[in-house]
């Protein structure tokens, strides 16, 4: 077992002292201010459900609407780099940004790569643009919608404070989460992150432990960003508790790897 000196002072593995307490100080921030934005994500999407359909400010409104336009392409994905592939369209914006909801169309279908190439996974999306008093927007609709929709077809619209969470197209119906829902997938990312980073940096603050702890906090990661906000919908205790033992456990390997 090598010296304390050896491991900490002479290579430099340990963070100095001011710098532990700014990674500290960054992580409860971060810590704090996730758990804040998922308190409220969590408080919105359960009065969301619990909104009945009415004329008042806090209902779901029905409204009647217009299919305008519509579009499908698809988006690839090869070789670990992602691409803009389109068919007869662009890919589905929202405000100037990627559409979450309006994105999605079809199921990932992989183009062969021969000889040892990873080849290229590709998502068909299908689209219509749908027009109503309070504005415009574009849709992700089923493929069978799409097929159907054309423009100046009627729609029938549900909308929550100004976002459409459902549409009905030649009989076809299609959901959208709220906004507070679909943004609780990257509060839960930074959570997880300021708190696995928060723990390492109280109980070792040692680069060689980090990087040893990298690939294990990777691999929780994504099904506790996958599986979180679900869960905390669900049951905010039991949220909280696989976040603390989570974390618990990410302590106790990052100290065990300081008697390394």
């Amino acid at each position: 077992m090598k010296s304390g000196k050896y491991r900490g002072g002479r290579y430099g593995d340990a963070l100095p002292s001011p710098l532990r307490a700014l990674v500290v100080l960054g992580a409860v921030l971060a810590v704090l201010f996730s758990a804040r934005a998922l308190e409220r994500g969590h408080e919105a999407t359960v009065v969301f459900g619990r909104a009945s359909v009415c004329g008042g400010e806090d209902c779901v409104h029905e409204e009647t609407g217009e299919v305008r336009d519509r579009r499908t392409g698809q988006t690839c994905t090869s070789n670990g780099t992602s691409g803009g592939t389109t068919a007869g369209g662009v890919p589905a914006t929202i405000g100037g940004a990627a559409a979450g909801a309006g994105g999605a169309g079809g199921a990932p279908v992989t183009i062969g790569g021969g000889g040892g190439n990873a080849g290229t996974s590709c998502t068909r999306y299908h689209d219509v643009k749908v027009a109503w008093s309070g504005g415009t927007d574009w849709l992700g609709v089923a493929e069978e919608t799409y097929e159907k929709a054309r423009a100046g077809d009627g729609a029938r619209l549900r909308t929550w404070q100004g976002q459409v969470v459902r549409l009905e197209v030649g009989g076809r119906v299609r959901t959208y989460p709220p906004a507070s829902e679909t943004g609780l997938w990257s509060r839960v990312l930074l959570l997880w992150l300021g708190l696995g980073v928060g723990a390492w940096a109280l109980v070792s603050a040692r680069r060689s432990v980090f990087y040893g702890l990298a690939v294990p906090w990777c691999v929780v990661a994504m099904p506790t960003t996958l599986f979180g906000p679900g869960l905390l919908m669900w049951s905010p205790p039991a949220f909280c508790g696989v976040l603390t033992l989570l974390t618990v456990g990410l302590a106790l390997g990052a100290r065990a790897g300081r008697r390394f």
